[in-house]
């Protein structure tokens, strides 16, 4: 019988999941916009893309925490 991995926190991470980033021009304040286009409401801003990518890691974390906590469904992407 194959081992069925355990769907947990280290489970989703893992996933190759698909990152936007986009540039925004606010009143000539720019900025960076990112999101997870799989995990609808995470996303966020920052003012380098260096900066984006690790606060995105940080809410992708933090969503999957909390969707794993409440017994939530978690969409994985395509492979």
């Amino acid at each position: 019988m194959p081992e069925t991995k355990s769907k947990d926190l280290n489970y989703y991470l893992s996933l190759n999941y698909s990152v936007v980033i986009n540039k925004v021009n606010d009143d000539g304040d720019d900025y960076f916009f990112g999101r997870v286009s799989e995990l609808g409401g995470c996303h966020t801003t920052a003012n380098t893309i260096a900066t984006l990518i690790d606060e995105l890691e940080q809410v992708k974390r933090e969503y999957l925490e909390i969707k794993l906590q409440f017994g939530d469904a978690i969409p994985e992407p395509d492979k």
